[in-house]
């Protein structure tokens, strides 16, 4: 029996969504769903207690899979990059990391830019050709809405039209990108999203046969891209389950942590 899409979303305010009646419908339409239910939500002006709709996506988030190949992929590159920052080349990245305290807002955006730029020539390497990318750094990282203040301390944006993107770092008067550790996390979480934003490409243009080993997450980056199907930050508990959310927030703990631990 095929699932009315439009239904589940509206049901979802009310009742929570069962996980085997989303288990098994595919990625597309989870993505797809996800994105109903955002929409549903914020339509919603009477809130039942409890908010079901919000035990549905994160019930949705547990549907998908992410393999134990794609998670040895992600460390083998990752330490193909902290091996990186030990080559002489690169090693100004540690001498400033080391020294943070000490240097201007504008170098320490210069080297965060050169950190993810590596990040993503490491990750990409033998796998894709490299796709045009903004890093900015913007004010602005108080947003309010439905659920109250937000802190934001970076976003990233892909078109698969273009192929382009923007990774953008708040500053707010310069204190977010005052604590190294924090600065170099955010950094490389949105560098994570920039890899990601690859995959899906690959996926978008045919690039990526069903026989690859990153198949199946290139086709779940690539339904949240395609849907726009990522759960906003306030929804927090949500917002943090997602598979693609989960994967950035440990690689860039785990690459900020080993530059921690290189430099000092």
């Amino acid at each position: 029996m095929k699932l009315d899409l439009r239904t589940l979303a509206e049901r979802s305010v009310f009742e929570p969504l069962s996980f085997d009646e989303v288990q098994s419908i595919s990625t597309s339409s989870k993505c797809a769903l996800i994105r109903k239910i955002i929409k549903r939500r914020e339509e919603s002006q009477n809130p039942v207690l409890g908010d079901p709709s919000v035990a549905s996506l994160l019930t949705l988030n547990r549907a998908f899979n992410i393999s134990s190949g794609f998670y040895e992929w992600q460390r083998s590159r990752r330490q193909r990059l902290i091996s990186q920052f030990m080559r002489p080349r690169n090693r100004h990245i540690l001498t400033c990391y080391r020294n943070w305290d000490r240097l201007s807002v504008e170098t320490r955006q210069y080297i965060l830019r050169k950190s993810v730029n590596l990040h993503k020539d490491i990750y990409i390497d033998g796998l894709t050709e490299k796709l045009p990318y903004s890093y900015v750094f913007k004010e602005g990282a108080y947003r309010r809405t439905k659920g109250g203040l937000v802190l934001l301390f970076g976003t990233f944006s892909g078109d698969l039209n273009t192929g382009s993107s923007i990774i953008t770092q708040y500053l707010q008067h310069g204190e977010l990108i005052k604590n190294a550790r924090e600065a170099f996390c955010t950094a490389h979480h949105e560098a994570t999203h920039l890899v990601q934003h690859h995959l899906s490409m690959m996926y978008h243009k045919n690039e990526i046969p069903l026989s690859h080993p990153l198949y199946q997450e290139a086709s779940y980056f690539h339904s949240i891209d395609r849907h726009q199907a990522n759960i906003p930050s306030h929804i927090t508990d949500a917002y943090n389950a997602q598979p693609n959310e989960g994967l950035a927030e440990w690689e860039g703990t785990k690459i900020s942590n080993a530059i921690e631990s290189l430099a000092l």
